[in-house]
């Protein structure tokens, strides 16, 4: 073998060296110039392969190792400050929906003190969940008559009454590809007040928990694959433990199982229904708002 088929390595560099370059030139090793010519390496030229790489290479760009320096300096001080001014336990605490941290004391923008709630659970989602529920009162014909229709409904302009009859789909309109599927229509208060508040007492688990789930129950099939839309129905929320007691959580603190609390349903404010869900619960029929 000749002395340059017996040294593999110093080909394998020559071939990276030349790939690394980006631009310009390529400038040529000596063995490289020597096996272009045909010429037979001969031991103590610079291309000599048993001395490695050709002895004209050389360190380049050593200022970069000053850049390097400085940013590993830049990122230390980063790192101390955030230790002094910060709460390093931040990093591995997961965090609620809100964004709070969990068992963290001072959480961003005055967030709640979550101190000693250390574990991340799911809890129902009131507002995802009353979401159908609810559009199903406001595209209701009962609701629809006190929104458009007589002498003085809650709507004063056609442009409103308009948007709102979009919404609910109950007119040709760009966002609606069909009717709005909502579990039928309420045609009168009394329908409202029978189909709303059982549907409702389903939910809050006032007859039997199992009711929710039924296809023939009041809410249909609505909470039959509510599973498989998790982060739609339930929120991620802190706990002090994984054996909490919400049949204890959701009372009042002085009252005890009988004294239940109460929320409030209020429309998110990014639904396009919000404006009129408020109107109709400042200026509709005392009926309708029972």
């Amino acid at each position: 073998l000749s002395p340059a088929s017996s040294c593999p390595v110093s080909r394998r560099l020559l071939r990276l060296r030349t790939m690394s370059c980006c631009c310009g030139e390529v400038e040529k090793d000596p063995e490289e110039e020597v096996k272009a010519d045909g010429q037979e390496l001969k031991q103590g030229d610079d291309a000599d392969p048993q001395y490695g790489p050709a002895p004209n290479r050389g360190c380049t760009d050593a200022w970069c190792l000053l850049v390097l320096l400085a940013a590993w300096g830049v990122y230390l001080a980063v790192t101390f400050a955030g230790m002094v001014d910060g709460n390093p336990q931040k990093l591995a605490m997961p965090r609620d929906y809100q964004g709070a941290y969990c068992d963290v004391e001072t959480n961003w923008n005055n967030g709640p003190n979550l101190k000693g709630f250390s574990k991340l659970s799911y809890t129902m989602n009131a507002t995802s969940s009353t979401d159908m529920i609810v559009k199903q009162l406001m595209c209701s014909s009962a609701v629809e008559q006190a929104m458009t229709q007589g002498t003085s409904p809650i709507l004063q302009t056609q442009d409103e009454r308009q948007d709102y009859l979009c919404e609910c789909c109950k007119i040709p309109c760009q966002k609606c590809s069909g009717s709005l599927q909502v579990g039928g229509d309420l045609t009168s208060v009394s329908g409202i007040q029978e189909v709303i508040s059982s549907k409702l007492a389903d939910l809050r688990g006032m007859t039997n928990p199992a009711n929710l789930f039924d296809p023939s129950g009041s809410n249909g099939n609505v909470f039959q694959d509510m599973w498989s839309e998790a982060t739609k129905f339930f929120n991620q929320v802190c706990l002090k433990d994984c054996n909490t007691d919400f049949s204890a959580a959701n009372t009042t603190v002085t009252g005890g199982a009988d004294s239940p609390r109460y929320w409030d349903y209020t429309m998110s404010d990014d639904d396009s229904m919000k404006k009129f869900f408020d109107a109709l619960k400042q200026s509709g029929p005392q009926e309708i708002k029972d």
